[in-house]
């Protein structure tokens, strides 16, 4: 499935698996293998990789990137044992451990887009989450609010882009 295909939802879950499955195609092939991917869903295009035939993963760092299971509606029991365990309200959906000169690592927030055929309202941040991209950002990690798997996946992009540097 494409990622378009998996985000066809609309909710914060599905642009996620949609984040993960491109994630995915560029650890292995590249960003520019990745995006051709996503927008033509043409599996040939991994045969046309200049990595096809490679066992280098162009972006290894990429298999480090992980969700934080702190959203979603859950059974109280579930939440419970989830609280008794550490998860903690507001942190960001997405961690990238790779660090740069610059930044300690890269966290995404995840949020519902807006739908005018619908009439559903953009996500936005509660003040726990405000609380925790705030105190993230003051400890020199880079975040981002992305509302679509695309503006994610292109932060990620942005970001390795900086930690590996141009070229």
């Amino acid at each position: 499935m494409t990622p378009d295909q998996l985000a066809k939802s609309g909710t914060e879950h599905g642009e996620q698996r949609a984040l993960f499955a491109w994630l995915k195609v560029a650890q292995r092939h590249g960003f520019d293998t990745a995006w051709r991917w996503a927008e033509s869903g043409d599996m040939t295009v991994f045969q046309s990789s200049p990595y096809a035939t490679s066992n280098v993963e162009q972006h290894p760092e990429l298999a480090r990137c992980f969700a934080v299971p702190n959203g979603g509606q859950r059974d109280k029991i579930t939440a419970a044992k989830l609280k008794h365990e550490g998860v903690k309200p507001g942190v960001p959906d997405v961690f990238l451990p790779v660090t740069c000169a610059r930044y300690a690592g890269l966290f995404i927030e995840m949020k519902r887009s807006a739908d005018k055929a619908t009439k559903r309202r953009a996500g936005s941040t509660s003040n726990e989450q405000d609380d925790w991209i705030s105190y993230l950002r003051s400890a020199n990690y880079a975040v981002s609010v992305c509302f679509d798997w695309r503006s994610a996946a292109r932060d990620v992009q942005s970001y390795i882009e900086l930690v590996k540097g141009p070229g």
